[in-house]
C-alpha cells in the first residue's frame, strides 16, 4: 500500500469502482436479455458471465487502488453515511419488490377475469427482469449515496 497516498481515499475509489462496474455490466446483461428470445439457461449463463467480469474488474481495480491510495480508517461520520446509504437502498429495493408483487397480482386478476391461461405454458420472464432491474437500481442508489455522502 502506498503510505503517501494520492489524496484520494481507498474507500471512495472502491465505491466508484463498484458503482461504475455495476452501472455498466448489469444493465448490459438486462438489455441483452430483454432484446433476445433467450431461455432461462442462456440468461443464467449471461448473468454468470457478468458476475465473473465484475469480480475480475473489481479485483484488478482494488489492487490498483491499494497501490495508489492511502487506506484511511473509517470514522464515525463514514459509518453513519454507510448506514444511511444502506437504508435508502433498502427502501428502493422494498418499494420495487412491492410494486412488482402488486403488478403480478394485478396480472393474475386480469388473466382470471379475462379467462386467460397465463401464456400457454411459456415461462414469463418479465418479473425476473423487473426484479433484477430493481436490484440494480437499489445498488446504484447505495453506491451513489456513499459517494455523495463522503463528498459532502
Amino acid at each position: 500500500m502506498n503510505d503517501a497516498g494520492t489524496g484520494y481515499s481507498f474507500g471512495l475509489g472502491s465505491n466508484w469502482l463498484v458503482l461504475l462496474s455495476t452501472a455498466v455490466i448489469y444493465p448490459a446483461v438486462l438489455i441483452v436479455g430483454l432484446m433476445g428470445e433467450w431461455d432461462v439457461f442462456a440468461l443464467t449463463v449471461m448473468l454468470s458471465i457478468g458476475v465473473v467480469v465484475q469480480v475480475v474488474v473489481l479485483a484488478i481495480g482494488h489492487i490498483g487502488l491499494a497501490m495508489l491510495t492511502k487506506k484511511e480508517p473509517d470514522d464515525e461520520r463514514m459509518k453513519q453515511i454507510q448506514q444511511w446509504a444502506s437504508r435508502m437502498s433498502g427502501i428502493v429495493l422494498s418499494v420495487g419488490v412491492m410494486l412488482l408483487v402488486m403488478m403480478l397480482i394485478g396480472r393474475a386478476m386480469v388473466q382470471t377475469v379475462g379467462g386467460g391461461d397465463g401464456g400457454g405454458g411459456d415461462v414469463d420472464l418479465l418479473p425476473v427482469y423487473l426484479l433484477f432491474g430493481v436490484f440494480i437500481v437499489s445498488e446504484l442508489v447505495r453506491y451513489g449515496l456513499l459517494i455523495f455522502g463522503s463528498r459532502a
